[in-house]
This record gives C-alpha cells, sequence and structure tokens, in this order.
C-alpha cells in the first residue's frame, strides 16, 4: 500500500469546564448551651465533606466571628487543607424551616478563589430573629450551604462521529443499465421515452 492511501486516521477531542455542586446540612442542637458557652470570636466546625476533589468544612460562629458582629450568627465555609492554586466556588447558605425548607438565604454571588482562607456571611441571622421566628424548636435549628466547585479546564478525548457511509458504484454500472434497457430482463421498472417504452 502506498504512502497516504486508505481511510483517514480519526481522533476527537474535548475541551471541558466541569463544575460539581454539593450540599451540606448543619444541625445546631443545643442552641442555647453553645451561644453560652462560645465567646465572640470563637467557631465551631463541621464534620468534612468532600465536593469538587476537595474536603470542605462549614464554620459556625454562635456569637458572630469578631465584635462588630457579636449580635449576629456567622457562618463560613472552607477548605480542610491546603492548596497549590485556589479552589473556585460560589456558595448559599440557608436558615431552614422545621419543614426543611429556606426561610432566609445569603448567597455569595460570584464566585470566591478558595485558597486558605474562608468565605462566608458575618451577619448571617441576628441571634434575637432567630429566637424569635419560631424555627428554632427544642433549641435546635439547621443551616444548609449549597455550593459549586468550578473545576479545572481541561481536555479529554473523545470518540469521533462515525463517517458518513458513501458507497460507490461498481465500475461497470453504466454496461448493466445498458443490457437492462435492451434486454428489459429482470427489470421491475419500466420507462418510457418519447412515447417508447423500455
Amino acid at each position: 500500500m502506498s504512502i497516504g492511501s486508505g481511510a483517514p486516521l480519526r481522533s476527537a477531542s474535548a475541551i471541558v469546564a466541569g463544575t460539581e455542586r454539593g450540599q451540606h446540612l448543619l444541625k445546631i442542637a443545643g442552641y442555647s448551651s453553645i451561644t453560652k458557652d462560645v465567646p465572640t470570636g470563637s467557631k465551631l466546625k463541621s464534620r468534612s465533606f468532600r465536593v469538587g476533589g476537595h474536603s470542605w468544612h462549614i464554620s459556625y460562629y454562635p456569637n458572630g466571628m469578631n465584635s462588630d458582629w457579636s449580635g449576629y450568627i456567622s457562618v463560613y465555609l472552607g477548605l480542610d487543607h491546603h492548596v497549590l492554586q485556589g479552589v473556585k466556588a460560589n456558595y448559599t447558605f440557608s436558615l431552614l424551616d422545621l419543614a426543611g425548607k429556606p426561610v432566609g438565604t445569603s448567597t455569595s454571588g460570584e464566585a470566591k478563589i478558595f485558597d486558605g482562607a474562608s468565605w462566608g456571611f458575618p451577619g448571617f441571622i441576628k441571634r434575637d430573629e432567630l429566637e424569635k421566628s419560631g424555627h428554632l424548636r427544642d433549641d435546635c435549628f439547621t443551616i444548609r450551604c449549597e455550593f459549586t466547585v468550578m473545576m479545572d479546564i481541561h481536555t479529554k478525548d473523545i470518540d469521533p462521529p462515525m463517517p458518513a457511509v458513501v458507497v460507490v458504484p461498481p465500475q461497470e454500472l453504466h454496461h448493466h443499465l445498458g443490457s437492462l434497457l435492451k434486454t428489459g430482463e429482470a427489470a421491475d421498472v419500466t420507462f418510457e421515452v418519447h412515447g417508447k417504452t423500455f
């Protein structure tokens, strides 16, 4: 076979910007005791959870992250580990009612870069508003964090589409058609041209 003959080698690839979504529920059980025992600026961390190839946690500040926010509950999302390159994500924190539906929501808007720092809301909810809201039952309430991690843009191989199949007629087709028109043998089609039937 000579060089360059035959079917071309076929390949295909895609540039992919993937995302992965996650959700974590943080239940605060014993709200009164936690609020009394944990001072302003101190936090409690949720259990770790994995989304987008990384380990995350929620930080809960029952008396605010600092003295400027001492009348509030502060909540933050953070990574559990050091990363060489920042991880991009956007997030939403919601206070859930007794039926598990969001009644107060704070959203990051544009995506944030997580590179060691946590991101969140220092004034997520005023403590006195929570205590009057009816969403605090049996000294418990639940916060939901939903977030989307932007994965690295990468390329990957994909299967190329199948080529269109073109059937090439045999080289002797004109001879066969000529013979068919002359003899009419093995024909199931009749042509009429200028009153003459073939």
